[in-house]
C-alpha cells in the first residue's frame, strides 16, 4: 500500500517544505483511503 511506503520514509534531512508536503499528502490519503478502492468500483461498473 502506498501509505505504508510513505510512512516508512526517513525524514532526516528533509526541509520544512518537504516535511509539510509529506504531512499533507499522507493526511489526504488517510482521509480518502475509503474512496480509493478502484478495483471494487471498476468491478461494479
Amino acid at each position: 500500500m502506498v501509505l505504508a511506503e510513505l510512512d516508512q520514509l526517513d525524514p532526516t534531512g528533509w526541509t520544512t517544505e518537504m516535511q509539510e508536503a509529506w504531512r499533507k499528502e499522507t493526511g489526504y490519503i488517510r482521509n480518502n483511503v475509503h474512496r480509493m478502492d478502484y478495483p471494487c468500483y471498476h468491478a461494479k461498473g
